[in-house]
């Protein structure tokens, strides 16, 4: 099995939505529903590419179509059309950390400290626990995150529900779906905002066919793969 990654191809489609795992029951006396949520909801992803204006171009898809195999290989894709997010939380700003007495850090300002250990990258302040859907993470006051934002947080890819800004100590808290997979350690967990990706593999075939001079576009759906 291999992991590939996207080509680069510009696309005239993209869509990513989040699929959830639930059960409804419909009762027999009087037709109320109820809504199980089972958890373990997964990204699908509907891609689309125009047609291919050179036979180069055209043999190519076709090659990197072929690797994927019909699913025994994988892609690892981002949000084609938000490949960085629009919120100021993560642009570039210098958060120190220092330790006092080995237990949690916390920001300092003014540069001085002797125990100063991490420069630049905000970080997930609280640890998080599996089946959570918020955080807060250390920024800057004032910073923001947007809804839709595509944020992966500990190799998981997680898309920011509300909008919210940083209070006046730096601390912003997100709320994302899907939910968190694993417990998350405060400080060094790895936050990922350019390009972050989830681990897909294709569902069907894709066809493709040839006319003088060009090749068709095609359209393709992607299923999160169980185990990225």
């Amino acid at each position: 099995m291999t992991t590939l990654t996207w080509p680069g191809w510009g696309v005239s489609g993209f869509e990513l939505r989040l699929m959830p795992n639930t059960r409804s029951f419909v009762s027999p006396y009087n037709g109320g529903t109820q809504v199980l949520d089972l958890g373990g909801e997964r990204w699908r992803a509907m891609v689309t590419l125009p047609p291919a204006r050179s036979l180069d171009e055209g043999l190519r898809r076709e090659a990197f179509f072929d690797q994927l195999a019909g699913g025994v290989n994988k892609l690892a894709l981002w949000h084609l059309r938000t490949p960085r997010p629009r919120g100021t939380v993560f642009t570039a700003a210098a958060v120190a950390w220092a330790i006092t007495d080995g237990g949690s850090p916390w920001p300092v300002t003014d540069g001085g400290s002797p125990w100063l250990i991490t420069d630049g990258t905000p970080a997930l302040k609280a640890a998080v626990v599996a089946g959570a859907n918020t955080c807060v993470i250390q920024s800057r006051s004032g910073r923001t995150v947007e809804a839709g934002d595509m944020l992966g947080i500990a190799g998981e890819l997680k898309r920011v529900l509300s909008t919210s800004t940083a209070d006046g100590s730096g601390s912003v808290s997100v709320t994302f779906a899907p939910r968190a997979r694993a417990d998350w350690p405060a400080y060094s967990t790895t936050l990922t905002t350019s390009q972050p990706t989830a681990t897909f593999q294709i569902l069907g075939e894709v066809p493709t066919s040839w006319a003088p001079g060009l090749a068709s576009g095609a359209s393709f759906e992607l299923a999160e793969a169980p185990n990225p």
